[in-house]
């Protein structure tokens, strides 16, 4: 009975595979063959693929798996996850595994037809705006005849509010690009003054009309920054919409620019040793109203673009333009911040890496803490290499001469089940990261002899390694990277003192020879 009130598929199998017990929703879910058991079992849910061999293999080699990935015929999330705990004697002999699948599958095919029928709506819509667009634009160049002030001003304000949908289109066609990971970024070196000036000045004539003071300023140390600005104009373009439509006549709106740093990064990224990665450097770019502000409720669903709810109690608010300018911002390895009061007012902050290290760096240690902290969830070991390098070899040549070369930089569909990864930080710097038990040599590791400095650092052809376990050592990448960077340090210093000692000796042969 309590294991039929669970609504998701529940199966228990003993050590040969044999499946002794489903619950009613597995058993729609799957289907088991003939023999009922694992190895025979796959997925009734269309879109969904179980890959029995390759979760056998896994479940030889640990105890319990967390939020195991199952995939659709082309390797694309299905929306599924698999838990698994392996039930033991009291004496500590494993007879049983416990396999919980989290069905969201349908939850995904839904948010998937959306995306599709709002890509092709957006399609469809746009070819008549290109028409419009047209006809506004003959219109005001007076060939068909010559216009009145008033008829240029009406014909303009058609011309902004053609470009502002035609925007909007472009945004919802940008989200079901990211989500098919189809999304091109065009990054440039942008002024930002300039910039924002030209953004703000676009709405000014709207604002007017609608009585709210609009203002805009750029703090001094604010020059330059490496970002996409068609992308982030869009960003502004929907935030200063939304503060528009909920702020009162006579409020205000005011847009502002300014720098930051550490203090700006998330609690998971913010205590990483950042004086060895490099100081990151951010751009914030924040629009504040004085507007109805939101309820509790409405910020937790804020960024959920298929939700509308009351937003300070007057009229419906869809957040599809957040949703839009979330997944923008996102995909320039930066993120939204939002704060709002009822009766007081919303704010909502962009921040972005300011130049191409700090969004190197971010994009990276982010994906690789993705990575670490499941890994840990699901009570698997981690080691964590931080290597260090002074000559110019470069790092594919290294990785690549190892007996397993590891996942270089994996992108944002990186297999839960690879355990082996390098990322790059820079020039002389990597993280290295192997996601099994603890006990390998760094020659079995890296196919390199080494020469050991002290218990964890290690030393090779110019290159200094730092080495940091989890969980025994730590159980967070922020820690496992403060361990693993002071022993590459450690012996690196060691590297630099052994070659001045090599070449004061040096020196003293040649003296003692010159003497004699």
């Amino acid at each position: 009975m309590v294991f039929d009130a669970v609504t998701d598929p529940l199966i228990l199998v003993d050590r040969s595979g044999s499946v002794l017990l489903a619950n009613a929703s597995a058993v729609v879910f799957l289907d088991f063959g003939e023999l009922h058991a694992l190895s025979t079992t796959t997925c009734a849910e269309p879109g969904c693929t179980l890959d029995v061999a390759e979760l056998t293999s896994q479940m030889m080699r640990y105890d319990s798996i967390r939020e195991y990935p199952l995939r659709d015929g082309d390797g694309r999330d299905a929306g599924v996850t698999l838990d698994i705990e392996t039930v033991r004697t009291p004496e500590g002999q494993p007879v049983y595994r416990l396999l919980h699948f989290r069905n969201r599958s349908g939850d995904r095919r839904r948010e998937l037809w959306r995306d599709e029928l709002i890509s092709m709506i957006s399609h469809e819509i746009k070819n008549p705006l290109s028409a419009m667009k047209n006809s506004v634009e003959i219109l005001l160049s007076q060939l068909p005849g010559e216009l009145t002030e008033g008829q240029r001003r009406f014909l303009r304000t058609s011309e902004r509010s053609i470009d502002r949908l035609t925007r909007l289109l472009d945004g919802f066609l940008d989200v079901s690009r990211i989500s098919a990971g189809a999304f091109d970024l065009n990054r440039a070196d942008t002024d930002i003054r300039q910039f924002l000036g030209d953004v703000v000045g676009s709405f000014q004539t709207l604002f007017n009309v609608n009585r709210v003071d609009l203002g805009w300023s750029v703090e001094r140390d604010v020059s330059k920054a490496y970002l996409d600005p068609s992308k982030l104009e869009q960003v502004i373009v929907n935030l200063l919409s939304n503060a528009l439509k909920f702020t009162p006549e006579r409020g205000r709106i005011s847009v502002t620019a300014r720098t930051g740093g550490v203090e700006q990064i998330g609690e998971d990224l913010r205590l990483l040793p950042w004086e060895m990665l490099g100081e990151p450097r951010l751009l914030e770019i924040s629009v504040e109203d004085t507007g109805l502000g939101m309820s509790t409720e409405t910020l937790d669903h804020l960024f959920n673009r298929y939700y509308a709810s009351e937003r300070g109690g007057s009229g419906q608010g869809s957040h599809l333009g957040l949703a839009i300018s979330k997944a923008l911002v996102e995909a320039q390895d930066g993120w939204l911040a939002v704060k709002s009061q009822i009766g007081i007012g919303t704010t909502v902050s962009a921040f972005i890496p300011q130049d191409r290290h700090t969004a190197c760096v971010l994009s990276r240690m982010r994906r690789l803490n993705e990575l670490v902290t499941s890994t840990l969830a699901a009570r698997r070991p981690v080691t964590l290499y931080a290597l260090g390098k002074s000559d110019g070899e470069g790092w594919e040549d290294i990785f690549g001469s190892w007996p397993r070369p590891p996942a270089v930089n994996p992108d944002r569909k990186m297999s839960a089940t690879d355990s082996f990864h390098a990322w790059t930080i820079d020039a002389e710097l990597a993280i290295v990261a192997l996601l099994e038990r603890g006990d390998q040599t760094p020659e079995s590791v890296f196919g390199s002899r080494f020469v050991q400095a002290d218990d964890a650092s290690y030393m090779f052809s110019g290159y200094a390694v730092g080495a940091s376990h989890a969980p025994a050592e730590a159980n967070s990448l922020a820690q496992l990277c403060h361990i693993a960077m002071q022993r590459m340090d450690a012996a690196r210093k060691i590297q630099v003192r052994s070659a001045v000692e090599r070449v004061a000796s040096g020196i003293g042969s040649f003296v003692t020879e010159l003497g004699e």
